[in-house]
């Protein structure tokens, strides 16, 4: 990053374009407290990333960040309900409640009839479903979106891009997306921003 000056308004969906090594994943990581910023200021939701300890980011990542990734990580041997309810596990949410709130998330994004399946038993769209409602189940205030159409088709992926508009339009989740898919990004994204060699090129609301 190279003097980047960006702010991202709550509830608004933002879409962030660029070329190979501009600089799009490493903006992510630093908003997700993944990576730390080596100078400047980075406040999130009235946390300063800057100042915060090992084991206040992990309680920030925690608690205010859903991360969804190009990869769905999702655990091989754990059903798409066990899969959703690993973030629940630890934050030390009961056993009955987990599984109550994990159900919710997998039918909020459409999987209620397949959470007894296993990942090699699920499509690459159902498993990135899997994956959205692993980020959504803790109601994170912000969720990270690195490449989440990269590993699919380009039906499957349109439907994944519909899926994240209806979760910022109905739940007025705030959302920052990167995408190689610029006609996606541009068909759902209130703003879109270009990064180019760390730096912002331009911005577009739409």
């Amino acid at each position: 990053m190279d003097g980047i000056d960006l702010e991202v308004g709550e509830g608004e969906l933002v879409g962030i374009v660029g070329t190979s090594g501009s600089g799009k994943t490493t903006l992510l990581n630093l908003l997700g407290g993944l990576d730390t910023p080596t100078g400047g200021t980075l406040e999130i939701m009235g946390h300063s990333l800057n100042s915060l300890e090992a084991r206040e980011l992990a309680h920030f990542r925690r608690t205010i960040i859903g991360i969804i990734f190009q990869v769905f990580h999702l655990l091989p041997a754990r059903t798409a309900l066990e899969n959703v309810e690993l973030p629940l596990m630890l934050s030390e949410v009961p056993r009955a409640r987990r599984r109550e709130l994990a159900a919710a998330a997998l039918e909020d994004v459409g999987l209620s009839e397949r959470i007894d399946h296993l990942p090699s038993e699920l499509s690459g769209g159902e498993q990135q479903r899997v994956a959205i409602a692993r980020a959504l189940v803790k109601e994170p205030e912000l969720l990270l979106a690195d490449e989440p159409t990269g590993n699919l088709d380009s039906v499957t992926s349109r439907e994944i891009m519909d899926l994240i508009h209806r979760l910022n339009r109905n739940h007025g989740l705030t959302i920052v997306l990167v995408s190689h898919d610029q006609a996606e990004v541009e068909r759902i994204a209130g703003r879109i921003v270009n990064l180019e060699d760390g730096k912002v090129a331009g911005e577009v609301r739409r």
